[in-house]
This record gives C-alpha cells, sequence and structure tokens, in this order.
C-alpha cells in the first residue's frame, strides 16, 4: 500500500511506471487528484487510485480537480490529523483525501489477504 498526496502524481509516467510495478506484486497505489479545481487531462490508468475530495455533504469541494481519471471521492473537508512539531489540526485536500482511500484499502487488505488489487478496486469501486 502506498499514498501519493501531491499534484501531478496521476499525470507522472514515472509514477504510473512503478505503481505498475507495485500492483503486479499485489500492492496499490493511491495518489491525489489535486486542488486546481479544473478538469485534468491525466490518462486514466489501472496502475494507481486517483482520488477527488468530498465535505460533509459528500458533495465534490469546487477546489477538487476532477476528469475522467479520477476513480473515487473521500472525504478532504478539515480532516483532524497529527500537525508537524506536535498537536492537532484539521486540513482539507485531495491530499487528506488520498490517504482515508490508502487506509480503506488497508482495511480490506488486512480482512482479506489474499485479495487482487483488481479484486479491491471492484470491491471499492462498487
Amino acid at each position: 500500500m502506498a499514498n501519493i498526496s501531491f499534484q501531478g502524481a496521476a499525470g507522472s509516467s514515472t509514477i504510473l511506471s512503478a505503481a505498475q510495478y507495485m500492483r503486479n506484486a499485489g500492492g496499490v497505489v493511491v495518489v491525489a487528484a489535486g486542488n486546481t479545481g479544473t478538469l485534468e487531462s491525466y490518462p486514466a490508468s489501472t496502475a494507481v487510485t486517483a482520488v477527488t475530495a468530498v465535505d460533509g455533504s459528500n458533495n465534490v469541494t469546487s477546489w477538487s480537480s476532477y476528469g475522467s481519471f479520477v476513480d473515487v471521492a473521500a472525504p478532504g473537508v478539515s480532516i483532524c490529523t497529527t500537525k508537524m512539531g506536535g498537536g492537532y489540526g484539521c486540513v482539507s485536500g485531495t491530499s487528506v483525501a488520498s490517504p482515508v482511500t490508502a487506509g480503506v484499502y488497508a482495511l480490506m487488505m488486512a480482512v482479506q489477504p489474499g485479495l487482487q488489487p483488481s479484486q479491491l478496486d471492484s470491491d471499492l469501486f462498487s
């Protein structure tokens, strides 16, 4: 399981190649869609799971990148987490929505260790 929380990961040929390698080994790579609020034209890829962010009402945020490359949406507004240097704070972005999704994958893998990435995708996307 790997998470990549920075803009453009879904369109990087290097990341897609590494993600395909990991997927062939039974792993999953989750990437943040980005926070441009615009239609992005990254190629859709089965090598990564691209995640956009939704608010508490399950609406895609105005700042989330979108397009056919996006696979799922996850909570990404006011997510409370640890802060560098200690303590807690709340943050928003697809960069926090993607690790939420990675966590769901990790839980699925813990319950059913033999599931292949395509089976995990099928269960998550349905």
